[in-house]
């Protein structure tokens, strides 16, 4: 009997800590370059919330900016964070600031667009693509009282495809990503479980990896409502590190420049006179 019961113990110590592993993570994705800039003087802003499938609660807040001075030109910037729970209680959080340079080229669909209202998008296919660099930091909570503080950097490129109707619209990019974690801080007590993962994401540093984020939106030129999704998919390099697989966001998106657009053509407007 006291053999039954030590063997129970030990299955019933096994399982929490591989349940508590399970839970903690050191990379989430943030959504790419979504805004589809497609024009010089393009000024587009983005922000979105979202969730992430695991065995603990996971939320997000995800901002985006980008400007396009020039033709074919284009700036993007974005800020993500995400918050991880377990029974109500913070075990970590993921902050991820990025800025990109790219290039775009965008297909007009022009007979399509002759009979459309002016409060509606362009219509047409947009292909771009971003070099980017970006830092992130990385904080553990452990049950056992301890903690964790990682540093890294991502440098990323980015290919997509978008394309925008009157009032829907499809984007879908693709990053090929490297993260390299230079810096780490460890404090208090680590249990073995959580000491194995710690090794692993030292021991297989730099990382690489292939994202995919992907965009249904809806709306005028104007404002547009979306849901975007985000997966990380490491098998197709040699990758060793404890993430976030996928994500799901809902926001809304702002073409700020529309607005002025508007504003200057409604001066000038002649006046009817009698």
């Amino acid at each position: 009997m006291k053999s039954f019961l030590t063997l129970l113990n030990n299955y019933l110590v096994f399982g929490c800590l591989v349940c508590s592993s399970c839970t903690h993570y050191y990379y989430a994705p943030e959504e790419g370059n979504l805004l589809a800039l497609n024009e010089k003087g393009d000024l587009r802003v983005s922000a979105s919330l979202g969730v992430a499938p695991s065995d603990s609660r996971n939320t997000f807040i995800a901002f985006q900016a980008g400007y396009s001075p020039s033709k074919n030109i284009a700036f993007q910037f974005s800020y993500s964070r995400l918050n991880n729970f377990y029974n109500n209680e913070k075990i970590g959080k993921i902050y991820i600031a990025s800025g990109a340079i790219g290039f775009y080229h965008f297909k007009e669909f022009e007979r399509l667009n002759e009979e459309t209202p002016d409060n509606f998008s362009k219509q047409g296919l947009l292909f771009d693509a971003y070099l980017g660099y970006g830092i992130g930091e990385v904080h553990n909570y452990y049950f056992g009282g301890g903690r964790s503080n990682f540093i890294f950097s991502k440098t990323y490129f980015q290919g997509g495809f978008h394309w925008q109707g009157k009032i829907i619209g499809i984007d879908i990019v693709g990053r090929i990503v490297r993260l390299d974690y230079n810096k780490g801080i460890l404090s208090g007590n680590i249990d073995n479980s959580h000491w194995f993962a710690i090794d692993r994401l030292s021991e297989n540093n730099p990382y690489f990896l292939f994202e995919s984020s992907s965009r249904l939106h809806f709306g005028n030129k104007y404002v547009k409502f979306f849901f975007s999704q985000t997966m990380v998919f490491p098998q197709f390099y040699s990758s060793n590190i404890d993430y976030l697989v996928k994500s799901f966001h809902i926001g809304a998106l702002v073409d700020i420049d529309s607005f002025f657009e508007k504003k200057s053509s409604s001066k000038k407007k002649p006046s009817s006179k009698k």
